[in-house]
């Protein structure tokens, strides 16, 4: 996992590229750039690759709303943009998921012999006990 920020300009939408498969983008906040004004409104979207609509993912308003949690995954190339004069800024994650769950696994895992030792050594202290 990997920190990830971006500054998005005004009327200057900024783009994601994801580098390989399995490759994923976490934003986690938005929140307006300090020379931001007051009360305005600003309207955050994102358009993600092959998509020609632009989805509405949030409104900032300074003074009210300056900042936001997102809860975003994108996996493809994605763009953002917003409505606002002066910056916005993005903030979350990238991180890399192995795309076979099985790697990982070990098949040890499985083996409940360790739980059946754990159950002779109870068995030797009851002996223990007896004597």
């Amino acid at each position: 996992m990997m920190f990830w920020g971006a500054k998005v300009n005004p009327k200057k939408p900024h783009t994601y590229d994801v580098e390989e498969e399995g490759t994923f983008l976490h934003v986690t906040q938005a929140a307006l750039g300090p020379s931001s004004k007051d009360k305005e409104r600003v309207v955050l979207w994102c358009k993600v690759e092959d998509d020609e609509n632009k989805i509405v993912i949030g409104t900032l308003e300074r003074g009210r709303c300056d900042q936001m949690q997102l809860d975003l995954v994108f996996s493809e190339n994605v763009e953002f943009s917003h409505s606002g004069s002066s910056e916005v800024f993005l903030t979350g994650y990238r991180t890399e998921v192995t795309l076979d769950p099985m790697d990982e696994f070990d098949e040890d895992d499985l083996d409940d012999d360790d739980d059946d030792d754990e159950d002779d050594e109870d068995d030797e202290d009851d002996d223990d006990d007896e004597e």
